[in-house]
């Protein structure tokens, strides 16, 4: 790559699946980056060694160009089921699903129309869509700061009642 060309835009694809996550990154083609997904099921199926991912550069520019790129490529993509993207690249968040869980040790989001019974309320924080973009960093900071105590979880809990 030469100076001008610092970025590429690329294509994860899960080959078992079909599913695909778009993305830019500045670097390196070869460093070992994977993505910047917070999608929990991206993960999950990409931890998994039944599924097989295949990499595919799509784009190479500046960091600018590539970012452009993406944000085009993801504006046809990004809410539909075949997509693991939450977001058009241009901060336009789509999330599928009445409900999102933010996973608190891995940052990972999951997104579902029913809160599963198995995650450990300990560990997972549960917000309707609504409540989640309304939320912003700061008041997801502060619940996920609120969680490392006994006093804080019951805040989150009366807070939860409150609603």
């Amino acid at each position: 790559m030469d100076n001008k060309q610092t970025s590429f835009v690329y294509i994860l694809t899960n080959q078992s699946s079909g599913k695909i996550y778009i993305g830019y990154h500045k670097g390196s083609e070869d460093d070992s980056y994977v993505c910047s997904s917070r999608n929990w099921e991206f993960w999950r199926d990409y931890s998994d060694p039944k599924m097989h991912f295949k990499r595919e550069i799509v784009f190479r520019g500046s960091r600018q160009e590539c970012q452009e790129k993406e944000s085009e490529l993801l504006s046809e993509f990004y809410d539909k089921d075949s997509c693991y993207n939450f977001s058009d690249g241009k901060h336009k968040a789509f999330f599928p699903g009445q409900y999102i869980g933010y996973e608190i040790a891995t940052k990972h989001l999951k997104c579902t129309n029913e809160i599963p019974k198995r995650f450990d309320p300990k560990k997972w924080l549960w917000y309707t869509t609504e409540e989640y973009t309304n939320l912003g960093y700061y008041g997801l900071k502060e619940d996920i700061e609120n969680t490392r105590s006994f006093k804080g979880r019951i805040k989150l809990l009366f807070r939860r009642f409150m609603k």
